[in-house]
């Protein structure tokens, strides 16, 4: 097979199977919240994260929460005694927090934590397990949940008129092992609609970049070959 036959057939390769179904994995989110408005200015609350099944037919699952970073104050857990955290969840920020969707309604897998807002807060959340390695399409989903608290646990910001619960994120494990994310905007009290202050993207799996350079480098090595040919 001739040197151009080669490194067309390996682009071709690489870029179809770019069409092909991903092979199940971890997904992760880069999550941002921006705390600089008002609302935030100096107040000592708490963040509130929650990772709770639909029901009984949800698959098993943890959402993992890491590279906590922010120029705000952690706390420690707020009050009770012990740490204030609830069914599968464990660990505290800034390390590594994990919750597993263990625990079924009316009880909650949760850790809400002490915080004093700066202007931003970002984290990487990561979900994994048989819901997203072994999907089963069937049954109910689990979903994420943040929720920015103040020092008498009312919902920041106040109005948001779109949140089901008054989080500032919502991120879907689906029962087909794909995630959907939902940020809220607010009304200011002025009664102007504002950007939601949570952003969360996905990170593309290393394999998938790879596979794109290895695509791209096929396409760039057949142009050069063709170029060196005229």
């Amino acid at each position: 097979m001739s040197r151009i036959r080669t490194l067309t057939l390996a682009a071709v390769l690489a870029l179809l199977a770019l069409g092909s179904p991903a092979p199940a994995g971890p997904i992760s989110y880069a999550v941002t919240v921006d705390t600089l408005s008002s609302y935030f200015s100096g107040v000592t609350g708490s963040l509130d994260f929650q990772f709770n099944p639909g029901d009984a037919t949800a698959q098993a699952a943890t959402a993992t929460i890491t590279n906590f970073m922010t120029d705000g104050t952690v706390g420690s857990v707020i009050p009770p005694t012990p740490p204030m955290t609830g069914g599968g969840a464990s660990g505290m920020l800034p390390g590594t927090v994990s919750i597993v969707n263990s625990a079924l309604s009316p009880d909650s897998n949760e850790l809400n934590q002490a915080f004093t807002y700066g202007s931003t807060f970002s984290f990487i959340l990561t979900f994994s397990g048989d819901a997203v390695d072994n999907p089963n399409d069937s049954g109910s989903g689990s979903t994420f949940r943040l929720f920015l608290l103040d020092g008498s646990g009312n919902t920041l910001p106040p109005n948001m008129p779109n949140s089901p619960l008054g989080e500032v994120l919502d991120i879907d494990l689906n029962p087909d092992g794909t995630t959907t994310a939902f940020t809220f905007p607010f009304i200011d009290n002025s009664g102007a609609q504002q950007p939601a202050v949570a952003t969360a993207v996905v990170i593309p799996e290393p394999g998938l970049l790879g596979l794109l350079g290895l695509g791209l480098a096929g396409l760039w090595g057949c142009r050069r070959f063709r170029a060196g040919r005229r």
